[in-house]
């Protein structure tokens, strides 16, 4: 027993020797560290700006800060219609090697791609007319046939104007289904007119909707123009009469008059415009009338349909095609001239006011073909 006890209190003697050793070398090690001087904490250098670019030594000072070159507008309007040229060229070149005989297959084969482009068949046939009359059996180009191609759109495009008429006093009545966007062309037809020094007054006569007058009165206060409205359910004849003696007394130069579209009413539609033009036509000894239609070119041959109704309802003067820019039926153009010997007043090509300009039947037969 007392063996035991022994053996124990040895290994405890031990044990707290061994402890006891070890707690003196570890205060030992702490002093010496502390000793040493602390580590510095290196902040993050601040890193400088980045310089601007060098300009290069061959470039004038002004060069970083030269306005982007200006786009004239025949380039906007061959890029407007780059995607109808598409549509007419495209498969014909096709069709060409270097030279290519000119048979009866070919004129075929052109007269399909030139149909598709919503041209029509009379307009397809004119134009395959032209080449095979000039060249039919004879060794060819795309170029040459291109040409060929170019100077007959140009001739179905030049419609007889009264361009005379519109450079003294007029007023045009803006005719068109609802949704082709007759008071926006309203808007940019004035812009145009502005652009003229033209004085200009706009008349709210689609007293059928509320948002077509609200739209005009935003137009008339952006371009700073007097606008002639009454409330909504208004006698649109009315609204035009007043119109009228406004710009009389105002020495006005341009009346634009909104119409409204409802080809669903047609009796109803056609007895409004006739009651319009008749009273805008007691002001002939100063004003000469003119009836154009809004045409979308999105809608393809179905703009055609729009023309035959509208005819039916009023005589019409001169089109507005717009939304030319980026569809591939800006071939419609050709069948509108053709079929109904209509002159085109104005083509759109964009959102902007400035979008909107007189056509020019060589330019854009250029456009298509060129």
């Amino acid at each position: 027993m007392s063996v035991t006890l022994l053996a124990t209190f040895l290994a405890i003697l031990i044990f707290t020797i061994i402890a006891t050793l070890a707690l003196i070398a570890a205060i030992n090690r702490t002093q010496h560290d502390h000793s040493k001087p602390a580590p510095e904490i290196e902040s993050p250098a601040t890193v400088p700006p980045l310089a601007p670019p060098e300009t290069p030594r061959s470039a004038s000072p002004s060069a970083a800060t030269a306005a982007p070159p200006t786009v004239s507008w025949g380039e906007r309007l061959q890029a407007s219609l780059q995607t109808t040229r598409t549509a007419l060229l495209d498969n014909i070149a096709a069709l060409f090697t270097e030279q290519t005989k000119l048979d009866a297959a070919l004129l075929d084969s052109m007269h399909e791609t030139i149909y598709r482009a919503d041209t029509g068949n009379k307009v397809a046939a004119s134009l395959v007319n032209a080449c095979r009359q000039q060249l039919q059996g004879e060794e060819t180009s795309f170029a040459a046939v291109k040409k060929i191609l170019q100077n007959e759109a140009a001739r179905l495009l030049s419609m007889p104007t009264t361009e005379a008429r519109l450079d003294k006093k007029h007023a045009v009545l803006i005719v068109g289904v609802n949704g082709v966007g007759k008071t926006t062309t309203i808007g940019k037809l004035a812009q145009h007119y502005l652009d003229d020094n033209r004085k200009v007054l706009l008349c709210a006569a689609d007293t059928f909707r509320a948002a077509a007058i609200d739209q005009l009165q935003v137009w008339a206060e952006r371009l700073g123009v007097e606008l002639v409205k009454h409330r909504q359910g208004a006698d649109p004849g009315a609204v035009v009469f007043d119109a009228m003696q406004a710009a009389r007394k105002r020495d006005s130069d341009v009346v634009l008059i909104d119409t409204a579209g409802r080809l669903s009413n047609k009796d109803n539609l056609m007895a409004e415009l006739q009651k319009i033009k008749k009273i805008a036509n007691k002001n002939h000894d100063l004003f000469a009338l003119e009836t154009w239609i809004v045409l979308d070119a999105t809608t393809g041959q179905n703009a055609l349909q729009q023309v035959k109704a509208f005819l039916e309802l009023v005589q019409i003067s001169g089109i507005i095609v717009t939304k030319l820019d980026g569809t591939a039926k800006g071939g419609v153009l050709l069948g509108i001239c053709e079929q109904f010997k209509i002159p085109v007043r104005f083509i759109g090509i964009g959102e902007k006011a400035t979008d909107l300009r007189p056509f020019d039947a060589h330019a854009v037969a250029a456009s298509m073909f060129g």
